[in-house]
């Protein structure tokens, strides 16, 4: 009887023993499971790089990423303080795997969208640098005026930003200052050409033909001065007795070679025209001045056709007080429209012209009158 007892408690001790061996290797197993190697430091700073990229022009991308390191360093955290028995390596190594290859797939796009647009700019660099050269050419030639001098400050003040933007590594936005740059550049040569198709349309031509040929006739007929104003090369033509007797530069309106449209629009206008005053002294701002009968018969239709056209407001003027007047030698188009010429020239001019002397202007004088 007394035997018994040991018995069972030696073979109840046996049971645990052979338990515990076996379940000690699954015990010592789950203790031991650790993720994978990984370099937490790279990890980290791969992210943060990848995070402040993308802020500035991807902040969704970048506020997903800060979420999936927030998640990995959540799950590190609770791995750590968790008894060892029911800690799960797994999943902090889940989490951290996830943030790798988000943060990974980002950084390579971030590298290919930065490689593609560093060789963006350089196309438009090179290109803008082109434009630039061929449009400050163009501003020597007749008709580039005010407008066109500003198109090109812009363009070569949108270069410079595109130089800035690209030493500071800012390629995308580098690129889209030097296409800026071509823009205002080709739009200098547009406006040439469309002021040249203008000035050398035969149409045009003939028109002016016959405005001039009638002006040298009147001066013939009429035995008095006449004036003629080519607007294309600068020059102003004073004939006697249907002669030519004198040839003056002048300088036109600051917004080119342009036709006159309306108030203040700086341009010169074009069409028969008479002197109706004669200016001097505290009449006038500019030396000498004759004023000419701007706006006549004709350009009110033309400004009613431009109205009505819908290429000028409602409320838009057609404006007035054009005159030909001394102050010029400034070899530059400057005026609000009119046309100037040296104190020295409008000396000799005054002198022969008269009220109602005709005045004609043209954009461009057919050769051979």
């Amino acid at each position: 009887m007394i035997g018994r007892p040991a018995g069972g408690s030696i073979q109840r001790r046996s049971s645990f023993f052979i338990a515990a061996a076996l379940l000690a290797p699954l015990l010592l197993a789950g203790c031991s499971r650790q993720p994978p190697a990984v370099n937490l430091k790279a990890l980290r700073s791969n992210a943060h790089r990848a995070i402040d990229r993308l802020r500035g022009n991807q902040p969704k991308l970048a506020g997903k990423l800060e979420a999936l390191l927030n998640e990995a360093e959540r799950q590190r955290a609770v791995r750590r303080s968790a008894p060892f028995w029911r800690a799960d390596p797994e999943e902090e190594w889940r989490a951290w795997n996830r943030l790798a290859v988000a943060s990974g797939f980002a950084l390579t796009s971030l590298e290919r969208q930065q490689a593609s647009a560093h060789e963006r700019y350089l196309v438009n660099q090179k290109g803008a640098h082109a434009a630039l050269g061929d449009a400050a050419a163009l501003m020597d030639q007749p008709g580039m005026g005010r407008r066109e001098a500003e198109a090109l400050a812009q363009a070569r003040g949108e270069l410079q930003l595109a130089e800035r933007l690209a030493q500071q590594g800012d390629f995308a936005a580098a690129a889209d200052a030097a296409r800026r740059s071509k823009g205002f550049s080709f739009a200098i040569e547009s406006s040439h050409q469309v002021e040249m198709g203008r000035l050398h349309d035969r149409s045009n031509l003939q028109t002016w033909r016959q405005w001039a040929l009638e002006t040298i006739t009147t001066s013939r007929v009429l035995s008095e001065p006449a004036i003629i104003v080519d607007k294309l090369r600068r020059k102003m033509y004073l004939y006697s007795d249907g002669r030519r007797e004198a040839v003056f530069s002048v300088e036109l309106g600051s917004n080119g070679l342009r036709p006159k449209l309306r108030a203040g629009d700086r341009a010169t206008p074009e069409g028969l025209y008479r002197v109706v005053a004669r200016k001097q002294g505290e009449q006038t701002a500019y030396y000498k001045a004759l004023l000419l009968d701007y706006p006549n018969a004709n350009d009110r239709r033309r400004f009613e056709r431009a109205r009505r056209r819908g290429l000028i407001s409602r409320w838009t003027r057609i404006g007035g007080s054009i005159e030909i007047h001394g102050g010029g030698g400034q070899k530059r188009d400057w005026t609000d429209g009119c046309v100037a010429l040296s104190n020295r020239a409008m000396d000799k001019l005054f002198a022969e012209v008269r009220i109602g002397t005709p005045v004609t202007i043209v954009g461009a004088l057919p050769r051979g009158i």
